[in-house]
């Protein structure tokens, strides 16, 4: 059960659905972290994990909801890490008045970030980092002012810890027409109109 736990933290997939197979035995919850290691070796086995589904199990990531064009009265520098193709120093209009949780969306439009992942620190002209607990400040209150520099890391750990924000689990049917797919995420996220919706798998509409 504890392992389930860890892959369900790190995962997104529900724990009370998965099975755990070591080679072809099945583990039971019961079963100790600590004996899987040298059970794995001693049989040569590898560690699965199988999830239980009547359909596809697939995560919505709301990205695209909530997208921000960069505007407002001020701009800002961005520095952008290496992982980040083209220039790394790129300029930002934003608005003082915006939620900082706001502006993940503008810096996702201009960098293609995952806004999960980012972790965010003023450079200039104050030093501050800032956390998901700060996604609801006004960035005015948090250093913000027009000049300013804020820097950009991505962290794939900041990622699985903040996933919840933005990936949502959606069972859903492998055959049928895509109609009812687009209405059962359209429900999923909140949106009345599933004609406002466009889905994307990998980087296919």
């Amino acid at each position: 059960a504890d392992l389930k736990k860890m892959i369900q933290a790190r995962t997104q997939f529900p724990a009370n659905r998965g099975v755990l197979l070591l080679g072809h035995m099945r583990l039971h919850d019961d079963v100790a972290v600590s004996r899987l290691a040298p059970a794995a070796d001693a049989r040569a086995a590898t560690l699965h994990f199988h999830l239980a589904s009547s359909g596809a199990y697939v995560f919505l990531r709301r990205e695209g909801q909530g997208h921000r064009e960069p505007t407002g009265p001020c701009a800002l520098t961005l520095r952008l890490p290496s992982v980040v193709q083209g220039a790394q120093v790129r300029p930002m209009r934003f608005d003082p008045t915006q939620p900082l949780g706001d502006l993940r969306w503008s810096i996702q439009a201009v960098s293609g970030l995952p806004p999960a992942g980012m972790q965010l620190s003023l450079a200039a002209p104050v030093s501050r980092s800032f956390t998901s607990a700060d996604g609801g400040e006004a960035l005015e209150s948090l250093g913000f002012a027009d000049g300013c520099t804020l820097k950009v890391q991505f962290d794939m750990t900041e990622q699985s810890h903040m996933a919840d924000a933005f990936d949502m689990p959606l069972e859903t049917p492998t055959s049928g027409g895509a109609a009812a797919l687009y209405e059962t995420a359209a429900a999923k996220l909140g949106v009345a109109d599933p004609a406002a919706l466009v889905l994307f798998a990998g980087g296919t509409a």
